[in-house]
């Protein structure tokens, strides 16, 4: 009797692995999408259709439309998640800290490089098509540098507040710091070799770039 009820078991275990797969959750999908998007952008960026996502991801168009409802709407999940790969955004207990580790940590390089090849692909996609359709290159100035400029606006504001900076305009000083410690990608777009760039290099930059502003911002005696 045993020996039958243990049979039976392995082989309701089995019928359950031969049924149907358990439902990704939303957030499942999304990533499952994005991963897919942010692939073809880099290999094959005119080939980047809503139906070659679809296929990439392993679902059905329907389903991706169930989840970003336009080409539109991909393209800001897409550019939202790059711009946190670039921007981090700081753990409350982080928030007291001065502002010069603020700005450290916001910007801090990842542990294995910066690989720009998924953002250049993805720069030169709209630089194409944005002349046809503008919408584009407004969602990659919203979603991408103008939130950015945004978030580090706030803890520049902050710093004011507890004055340990003197700086008038808080959002035109986050762009101006915003472009210093991102390179220009212009020389990358004409000359795409070697697209990955060190986190000694970045963190080099970073350094300079946040010192040399704060130096500019620093409250006069």
């Amino acid at each position: 009797m045993r020996k039958i009820c243990v049979t039976t078991i392995q082989d309701t275990s089995q019928d359950r692995r031969r049924g149907r797969p358990q439902e990704l959750s939303r957030e499942e999908r999304e990533a499952r999408i994005l991963d897919a998007a942010e692939r073809l952008f880099s290999e094959d960026p005119k080939g980047a259709s809503m139906d070659a996502i679809a296929h990439a991801a392993g679902m059905s168009k329907r389903t991706l439309y169930e989840v970003f409802d336009s080409r539109i709407a991909l393209f800001e999940g897409v550019i939202r998640r790059l711009r946190n790969s670039f921007l981090r955004t700081l753990k409350d207990s982080e928030h007291d800290l001065p502002v010069r580790q603020q700005l450290m940590r916001v910007f801090e390089p990842q542990q294995h490089g910066l690989d720009l090849s998924v953002p250049l692909a993805l720069l030169r996609t709209i630089i194409i098509e944005t002349p046809r359709h503008p919408e584009l290159g407004e969602a990659l100035l919203r979603e991408g540098k103008a939130a950015g400029d945004a978030y580090v606006a706030d803890i520049l504001r902050e710093a004011v507040r507890r004055g340990e900076i003197d700086v008038p305009d808080p959002d035109l000083a986050a762009e101006i710091l915003g472009d210093m410690v991102c390179m220009n990608p212009l020389e990358k777009l004409l000359s795409p070799i070697d697209l990955v760039i060190e986190k000694k290099e970045s963190t080099k930059r970073l350094e300079a770039a946040v010192d040399i502003f704060l130096s500019g911002v620093a409250v006069k005696p």
